[in-house]
């Protein structure tokens, strides 16, 4: 297959092969608080995840025009080093139906950004968009190969057998062999009270067998897009994260092992770029089977601004003095809240707390998919003058 980039480089830096070895697939943002992230995850995390990086699309990111983010990849390549990243142009769900597809040229404009920096990457292909076949596959890595990302909802015209069918079609067209390529099957947002997984077993079962793939990544997402609906204002509470469980019944269902992959603590449509100033501060933190988020009482854009670092160390400190467990031995992430908590350190930022609970929330699951872990109950959500939820068994 002939490369499409416009811009060819000589050579290419590669990185590790054994990427289709670590068990978890953390689909990321490219945004300043999931590159903050990658950029202070220790080493034993860093080794025990290979990043599915997600190009925010344009009208989200507020770009002129329909141009790639170099500046943005470059920034990227820096934190992630030698250590290879699937990268997702096109993958990422917008809330706006009426948003035109992206297209080759924003495609090839990304990768090429990719190359000109020496960012070692996976290409992904997108089921159903065989106008991008040619230009996928024209920046296949020699030795990383690339991906093939499956979305849930796309495959809803198809039965098991044309599903089958129409995938491994694609795959031929694409003109890069099974064993090069890993597959992700994204169930996307996870409804709550969804609890029955026979359909997304039934197509985990259809994608693995439709081709001889290298790895098979099952990824799902359960933050919402708002936590106002979950948490109340000026309190503590947790959600689900029931991509877990999923996991863990299609991995019951299915022989060969899957990799685990989630939206780690961000909702899988990308909030517009630029300050919402109904949203209150709040912190993340993953602890076992829950999300649990610590929310300010008062929307930021009814706050002076000198006065967000004040309401930043609140919901910090109702977060550290509601969980023990916050220690300061995990992780960047943790060590950060602390320091939020105690006064040691003011906050003025939202993206701060993305990246901080992103890092830990990295930590924490890289080091669950390498070895079972014991369930934590969720504790009450806790209000500043009263409990406002009932402790789960």
């Amino acid at each position: 297959m002939v490369a499409v980039s416009s811009q060819p480089k000589l050579f290419r830096f590669e990185g590790d092969p054994a990427i289709a070895d670590s068990p978890y697939v953390p689909v990321l943002l490219i945004k300043k608080g999931e590159r903050e992230a990658l950029e202070r995850i220790d080493v034993g995390t860093r080794d025990a995840i290979t990043p599915w990086l997600r190009v925010v699309p344009p009208e989200l990111a507020r770009q002129d025009g329909r141009e790639a983010p170099p500046d943005e990849i470059k920034r990227i390549a820096r934190a992630t080093g030698d250590y290879a990243v699937y990268l997702d142009v096109v993958g990422t769900p917008t809330r706006q139906s009426s948003a035109p597809k992206l297209r080759h040229a924003f495609v090839a404009d990304v990768y090429d950004a990719a190359l000109e920096v020496d960012l070692p990457f996976m290409p992904v292909y997108a089921f159903g968009r065989m106008d991008l076949l040619a230009t996928v596959a024209g920046y296949e890595s020699p030795a990383l190969g690339a991906a093939v990302l499956v979305r849930a909802g796309a495959t809803m015209m198809y039965g098991t057998r044309s599903l089958q069918e129409e995938l491994r079609a694609q795959v031929i067209s694409l003109g890069i062999l099974p064993g090069r390529l890993d597959v992700m099957i994204d169930f996307g947002f996870i409804q709550p009270g969804t609890s029955d997984p026979r359909s997304a077993l039934r197509l985990a079962r259809s994608v693995g067998d439709a081709v001889p793939w290298r790895s098979i990544i099952v990824s799902g997402n359960s933050v919402p897009n708002s936590f106002a609906g979950d948490i109340p204002d000026d309190a503590l509470g947790w959600i689900d994260r029931r991509e877990r469980p999923l996991f863990d019944a299609l991995q019951a269902g299915m022989e060969r092992r899957l990799r685990f992959s989630d939206g780690a603590v961000q909702h899988e449509v990308p909030p517009r770029a630029g300050f919402a100033p109904k949203m209150r501060a709040h912190v993340r933190y993953t602890l076992g089977d829950y999300l649990y988020v610590s929310r300010g009482g008062l929307p930021l854009g009814e706050i002076p601004r000198d006065d967000w670092p004040s309401e930043y160390m609140a919901v910090a400190r109702r977060l550290v003095d509601e969980l023990p467990s916050l220690g300061r031995d995990c992780c960047w992430g943790d060590r950060f809240v602390l320091s939020l908590a105690d006064g040691t350190r003011p906050a003025r930022s939202q993206h701060l707390m993305r990246a901080a609970a992103t890092c830990h929330h990295l930590a924490v699951v890289s080091r669950e998919q390498a070895r079972p872990t014991s369930r934590v109950p969720a504790r009450s959500v806790v209000r500043s003058d009263a409990i406002v939820g009932a402790t789960r068994p």
